[in-house]
């Protein structure tokens, strides 16, 4: 029987079968174990079951499905199978959980998740108080090792503030602000640090922690200039230090005091009368400064940035803005936005996403917001806008006010119920494939009182509708997962790696949990 059906039509009805549906068709005979045992077979089933439905496939670790035998297009499909079931229960159970300290004594005041040519790290900031002096400390630890060790550290004396890259292309992992810098710098300083090898973000990383160097049977090199190298033998392997593994990429002065961001190889600050300048780090006097429409300078605080093809959005605690982007920054110019949509009430914290997997030429643009207002009702709430692409627009040509990307105002499509004690602390991240996960105050269903304690509860984001139109109205929704609660106020951020399954929480203590759900 399976002799007579061609072989391009096997794998698409197999593919819309369960996994268990599966092993049991190939108990039948030794003809259905072949077929599916096929790459044919496991590539339709993950093609059809998660990536048309932007779902994640844990430990694909950036390989492509080309490199891939047909057994380990089996296993990941199995394991994603089993990590979308429990992801997307009301109570997800951890396959693993571990509980480090990243530095004694201090408060965790920064988390972030980062991948790249199968390397998963989580880099942390710890703020410690000494005589009422701050001092704080950059981390980046191997997920790999059980607990997490620390492959980079920076102390920063003086510092003023950090950012993570938004993107994987930048030279830099992280920059870093300080008040003074050392040596002939008296104003702000920002220092980009990468990796060496790898581009990451700033205090950079080393995507290879180690270091090749010739001895001589055995002996320490001590890193000396005498000695030539000996031939044929091959380099001896080391670890660096944590200290050595930071590694400044470049430092530039700079008069920024507001908040500070780092797109790439682009960084956006803003100055002490309100000005915001786009420039690249290698270039930093040809700076474009993004003005109002009516042309005066825009105050207000920036809260998130998103690059996309040739524009940025710029988030603000007031407004969203578009900024078409020339194609180099090769001198110093104003731009307007292209396009601004003004919030109804002052945003305390906004995150901007666009799903990691759409094979869309522009996709549509995920702002998930809690408020600021005085107003009891909208600070208690998390919202979930869209911002849906214009079917008018001809990703051919440059955007611009006649050729927009988007549709305004972005589309209120959720809103999350999230209450919050006055005074309390939350968090909130969204993961890259569609699920938005947050620290609240909700704790009287666990401990019979919201006097005290915290909650890790996550929503999950339909990216489309049954008729394809994405970003429908909705309503008010109740969180899909609570992941864990807690009846101390101890927790202090929360950082999620989707794709792999894992979400990060810092405690006022210094102590990470990391917990794997995949």
């Amino acid at each position: 029987m399976v002799s007579l059906l061609p072989l391009d039509v096997l794998p698409i009805i197999l593919s819309h079968l369960t996994i268990p549906d599966i092993l049991r068709f190939r108990l039948v005979c030794k003809g259905y174990l072949h077929v599916t045992k096929s790459h044919a077979i496991w590539f339709a089933y993950i093609r059809q079951h998660f990536l048309r439905r932007n779902l994640p496939l844990p430990g694909l670790n950036g390989r492509t499905f080309e490199t891939l035998t047909a057994q380990e297009l089996e296993s990941l499909a199995i394991k994603a199978e089993k990590y979308r079931r429990n992801w997307s229960s009301a109570e997800p159970i951890p396959t693993r959980r571990v509980q480090f300290t990243a530095v004694p004594e201090s408060r965790i005041i920064s988390l972030k998740f980062f991948s790249r040519h199968g390397e998963h790290w989580l880099f942390s900031l710890s703020m410690t108080r000494n005589s009422g002096l701050r001092a704080f400390t950059f981390q980046c630890w191997d997920l790999k090792t059980n607990p997490p060790s620390c492959i980079a550290r920076r102390i920063l004396h003086h510092f003023a503030g950090l950012a993570f890259n938004k993107m994987l292309t930048g030279r830099a992992v992280v920059a870093v602000m300080t008040p003074e810098c050392v040596g002939f710098f008296p104003s702000c300083c920002l220092a980009a640090l990468t990796c060496r090898g790898v581009p990451l973000r700033i205090c950079l990383i080393d995507v290879d922690p180690v270091t090749r160097t010739q001895s001589r049977g055995g002996g320490d090199d001590g890193g000396g200039g005498g000695g030539g190298e000996s031939r044929g033998v091959p380099p001896s392997i080391a670890r660096r230090s944590p200290a050595q593994a930071c590694v400044n990429v470049a430092m530039l002065e700079d008069r920024a005091s507001g908040n500070m961001m780092l797109v790439g190889d682009l960084i956006l600050t803003q100055d002490d009368v309100g000005r915001t300048f786009l420039y690249h780090f290698e270039a930093p006097q040809a700076r474009i400064e993004l003005v109002h429409t009516e042309g005066h300078v825009q105050p207000e605080r920036i809260l998130d940035v998103l690059a996309d093809r040739d524009w940025i959005i710029v988030a603000r605690t007031t407004t969203v803005e578009i900024y078409a982007l020339p194609p180099s920054i090769d001198r110093s110019i104003q731009i307007e936005p292209i396009g601004v949509h003004k919030w109804q009430w002052k945003v305390d914290s906004i995150s901007l996403a666009r799903p990691i997997n759409s094979s869309e030429t522009v996709a549509p643009i995920h702002l998930v917001l809690r408020y600021g207002s005085i107003h009891p009702w909208p600070v208690n709430l998390i919202h979930r806008f869209v911002l849906n692409i214009n079917d008018t627009f001809d990703p051919s040509r440059s955007a611009s006010k006649h050729n927009f990307p988007y549709i305004l105002p972005p589309l209120n499509t959720q809103m999350i119920g999230s209450p919050i004690r006055l005074l309390s602390v939350y968090d909130m991240a969204v993961g890259s494939h569609g699920t938005i996960i947050y620290t609240d105050s909700h704790t009287e269903t666990y401990f019979g009182h919201s006097d005290f304690g915290q909650r890790l509860a996550g929503t999950r984001i339909d990216e489309r509708s049954d008729d394809g139109i994405e970003g429908q109205v909705g309503t008010m929704v109740r969180e899909s997962s609570v992941y864990q609660v807690t009846e101390r106020d101890e927790w202090t951020k929360v950082a999620l790696q989707e794709e792999e399954g894992r979400i990060a929480i810092g405690h006022v203590d210094g102590r990470i949990t990391v917990l794997d759900y995949a």
